[in-house]
């Protein structure tokens, strides 16, 4: 996976605001960097639940595997601090969606961290890796303006 950390999207797909919570902090009393990654994998569920899914074990009759992440921690959140995560869908190969994203203090607007995640779509009935169902691509892609779509 190219390290998508270094630049991020112009425009992002989905957005969601989400509140740091107890579970979320360290020893420090901030946002511990393991608990981003958890903020990050709970903006993708509201998007597939956005697209009508009711979880990621039932996407098109597969689900999806975490196959790689990069979390680059950029400055403290708090407990209580609402935060804005947001994301774009910066690659997809047969199998595979890329997601890079950028998570910012909504109140500062000071940037928290940011994230990519590479998932593998995984076939229930094959029990192996599948291409992306043309049916989840056509949904995600009508979320997107015209010229960047997914193929």
């Amino acid at each position: 996976m190219s390290h998508l950390l270094n630049e991020l999207p112009t425009r992002y797909l989905f957005e969601d605001v989400q509140t740091v919570g107890y579970a979320h902090l360290n020893a420090g009393n901030h946002l511990a960097a393991d608990k981003v990654l958890t903020i990050a994998i709970e903006t993708i569920h509201q998007f597939y639940h956005h697209l009508g899914y009711e979880d990621l074990g039932s996407t098109e009759g597969g689900f999806f595997l975490m196959m790689n992440t990069t979390v680059d921690y950029i400055s403290e959140a708090r407990y209580g601090t609402r935060l804005k995560t947001r994301f774009d869908i910066c690659q997809s190969g047969k199998k595979t969606l890329d997601y890079a994203f950028s998570i910012i203090n909504q109140e500062t607007q000071d940037e928290v961290a940011r994230v990519s995640i590479r998932n593998l779509f995984f076939d229930t009935t094959l029990q192996k890796p599948a291409s992306i169902p043309s049916a989840l691509i056509e949904k995600i892609n009508g979320l997107r303006t015209s010229g960047n779509e997914i193929r």
